[in-house]
């Protein structure tokens, strides 16, 4: 039987009767507050949708409930892609709250999350062969130093009776420090497989070439008029702590702006560095949601290359939510939208974002 999608009602009945560490989020439609989109990626600011949802505005409703938990022991029952351990084991295979606990990787087909670096003088993130997670299962769609999972496992993740979740990534973004010195830089690709391991020809790359649209293209795709590299350093998305958000426009503005006082106005003040307990970012692409039933079907795998840049040890997490909901409607906005606070991109350090040409 063809499952339901989310009704955006049935997320608190559900919510209710759920398990204790259950992830559960309503996301707005995408509009010029909402929504930023990078690359393939359409991504939501949780701070900016808190606050904007806190003051009535109808254009962040229905969403919530915020804040999102994400601290080690809080998303133990999640689908982990990389941690933070801080001294809790937290994998996707951990007695008792794991979400393939008492099942074989064999089986599942789905890796363990990979660490996230300690040390003050850790900068960078790479997933690689060397950080490989301890528990994945190795078998032809496994790719060595990428985090894979079988569709039809993570379709069973996000399966609730005959109620399906979106498939949505949440990431706990926790620099330390203040203003500039939080600033980030993030890439990741996440390309859909065969049961072989064979790549499909569909890709989907988190980048800094804001509200792209061209969905299925990646830079290792020969021939692809976008792209011509992967992994350029003009190709990471910033993100930075505090700044403010215009009401009308959803312009970002005022970057390291110390409170709400430093906003014009009825205008948003908007941290994304909320430590760790809390997630800062949601994002999802839209085609692959659509698709996630009929490429599970198929034995089709996803393989996630996932990288940041400008680390000061403040541990972060990428996991993707169990119960989380796209309000109906959802789009991507037009090329010309003001929509650019999902991850707040400023052009600094020679990190300039490459524009289509």
């Amino acid at each position: 039987m063809k499952l339901k999608r989310f009704l955006p009602v049935a997320i608190v009945a559900f919510a209710a009767s759920f398990a204790a560490n259950a992830t559960s989020l309503l996301l707005p439609p995408a509009n010029e507050i909402t929504v930023g989109t990078y690359g393939d990626f359409s991504v939501y600011s949780l701070d900016l949708l808190q606050k904007c949802a806190a003051a009535g505005d109808p254009r962040c409703l229905p969403s919530g409930p915020y804040p999102v938990q994400s601290s080690p022991g809080q998303i133990n029952s999640q689908l982990i892609i990389y941690r933070n351990s801080n001294g809790t084991q937290v994998d996707n295979y951990s007695s008792p709250t794991g979400p393939f606990v008492g099942q074989l990787p064999a089986v599942v087909k789905v890796d363990d999350p990979f660490d996230a670096p300690t040390g003050s003088g850790v900068t960078a993130f790479n997933m690689t062969a060397a950080n490989e997670p301890a528990t994945t299962w190795a078998g032809g769609s496994d790719i060595v130093g990428r985090w894979d999972a079988s569709l039809s496992s993570v379709l069973a993740y996000l399966t609730h009776g005959t109620i399906r979740s979106d498939l949505v990534f949440l990431f706990d973004n926790n620099q330390q420090g203040t203003d500039l010195t939080q600033q980030q830089f993030i890439w990741a690709e996440l390309k859909i497989l065969d049961a072989a391991g064979n790549p499909t020809g569909t890709c989907y790359e988190l980048n800094s070439n804001l509200n792209s649209g061209f969905l299925g293209h990646c830079g290792d795709t020969p021939g692809d008029p976008l792209f011509t590299a992967f992994d350029q350093p003009t190709d990471y998305v910033s993100t930075v702590g505090r700044f403010c958000v215009d009401f009308t426009t959803g312009a970002a503005y005022n970057q390291g702006a110390a409170n709400q006082a430093a906003c014009n106005p009825g205008d948003y003040f908007v941290s994304n560095n909320l430590g760790a307990s809390n997630a800062e970012f949601a994002a999802y692409v839209g085609e692959l949601n659509n698709n996630l039933e009929a490429w599970a079907a198929a034995g089709y795998f996803m393989s996630v290359d996932f990288k940041m840049r400008a680390l000061n040890d403040g541990g972060e997490q990428l996991f993707i939510c169990d119960f989380c909901a796209l309000t109906p409607g959802n789009f991507i906005p037009e090329p010309n939208s003001l929509a650019l606070v999902g991850l707040a991109l400023f052009a600094v350090a020679g990190l300039a974002r490459r524009r289509r040409n």
